[in-house]
């Protein structure tokens, strides 16, 4: 974001207007012994570009030194790009003092670039935070005066609704601001780290694996020559992640396992927990599965107990348990992580996973039917969670197959068959 420091003036008459307003001065008082009155109208108003001893005298009669002015809100400006980066590298106790410390100084601004400048880092910290309603009425803002915008601030205006679009899991409006983004970087000849990076996880996100791996590595090569070392460990997550995807679990597990040794040493319990969970989804897919449920238990070991993130790893060790008979725990582990995801807003979706796991553990092939058909099918159709689907479509497929309904297993697994097309294309 170091390209917002480029073009950056302070506006000389919006201060002065403003100043004088604050101290109850007329513009006659003002003016006198130093301008005419239309003068300083035509000042305050940015119809004519006053000459540098004229702006001294008036600053200096309102209590202001001009270079100190201009040198204040270049600072302003710095701690501004000072506290996105700080939202990059998730120092958090930096982000908090920033964003108050920012708070205070806002009325100070008298420049339309350092304005936006401010309103864009504080959009991503509404993302930071995930207070959507509150970069919702960022967005309006910015609909209003994006005609006003640099092409530098229009790039990190569509990264950040990329962004948004993502944290909301609209991923493929995500990709479409994102594009932009990209667009304009090459207009520009300049590629941020963190578009980079955004790229490779809303490809991540959207299953494009190949893609996923390509942006990964552009957005690694950028951060390292940045030496942002601790955002480089995202994104080797996010290629080892990937990796796994096309079965390059050799790979995986070599980065993974390199990711954990570091964030170990450095005590990055998150990324520890991370690493862990997904060497136990490396260890499942590859059938080793006593390897996957000590990982997962290891990963539960870092998380905060009863949390999403907790009862998320919980579904893959619960389905690892069934694989080794081991049902009634993995039904006990169903049941109550049922009862806590009622209690969480983003749980939905994983608490119709755990009830078809549920289902399925006690063989109740009836009410597996009737929860498929009317609790997960229309659930994940207006996700457009096409994986999941395709999931939901082969166990009732595989289901009518046993009762022999032939007819209705052919009309499931063509179902199946229509969405693998969507994933391959």
């Amino acid at each position: 974001m170091h390209l917002l420091n480029d073009n950056f003036e302070v506006n000389i008459g919006t201060l002065i207007s403003i100043t004088r307003q604050e101290k109850e001065m007329t513009q006659e008082e003002l003016a006198k012994g130093i301008c005419s009155i239309p003068y300083l109208s035509k000042l305050e108003n940015n119809r004519i570009e006053a000459n540098d001893e004229i702006i001294a005298l008036l600053l200096e009669k309102l209590g202001y030194d001009y270079r100190l002015v201009m040198n204040e809100q270049q600072l302003l400006n710095d701690d501004v790009l000072k506290w996105y980066q700080a939202m990059v590298d998730r120092s958090n106790d930096d982000v908090q003092i920033y964003a108050q410390k920012l708070e205070q100084k806002t009325k100070n601004i008298y420049n339309i670039t350092l304005l936006n400048n401010y309103r864009l880092a504080q959009f991503r910290y509404y993302l930071y935070e995930e207070k959507f309603q509150e970069a919702e009425k960022l967005i309006d803002y910015f609909n209003k005066v994006k005609k006003k915008l640099t092409i530098v601030q229009s790039l990190y205006l569509h990264m950040f609704l990329g962004l948004y679009n993502c944290l909301l899991h609209h991923y493929v409006e995500g990709l479409d601001m994102l594009k932009v983004a990209e667009e304009i970087s090459e207009k520009i000849r300049y590629k941020e780290p963190e578009l980079s990076y955004n790229l490779a996880l809303v490809h991540s996100y959207l299953h494009h694996p190949s893609l996923a791996i390509i942006y990964g590595h552009e957005a690694l090569e950028r951060l390292n020559a940045s030496s942002l070392f601790l955002r480089s460990l995202d994104c080797q997550l996010l290629i080892a992640i990937n990796y796994k995807r096309i079965k390059q679990f050799s790979q995986a597990e070599q980065l993974f396992n390199n990711i954990l040794l570091t964030a170990t040493k450095l005590k990055m319990r998150d990324m520890q927990s991370f690493c862990y969970h997904n060497l136990g989804n490396l260890y499942s897919e590859q059938g080793h599965h006593q390897k996957a449920i000590a990982h997962y238990e290891e990963c539960l070991s870092l998380k905060k107990e009863n949390s999403f993130t907790y009862l998320k790893t919980s579904y893959y060790l619960a389905k690892e348990l069934v694989s080794q008979e081991k049902k009634e725990t993995a039904l006990l582990i169903a049941e109550q992580s049922i009862k806590l995801l009622q209690t969480i807003s983003n749980g939905k979706e994983l608490e119709i996973k755990f009830h078809l796991l549920s289902l399925e553990i006690r063989e109740d092939i009836e009410g597996l039917e009737e929860y498929l058909e009317n609790i997960a099918l229309p659930f994940f159709k207006i996700k457009n969670d096409f994986r999941y689907l395709l999931t939901c479509y082969e166990q009732l497929a595989h289901i009518h197959s046993n009762r022999f309904s032939y007819k209705k297993s052919s009309y499931y697994y063509k179902l199946c068959n229509d969405i693998r097309k969507k994933l391959t294309n």
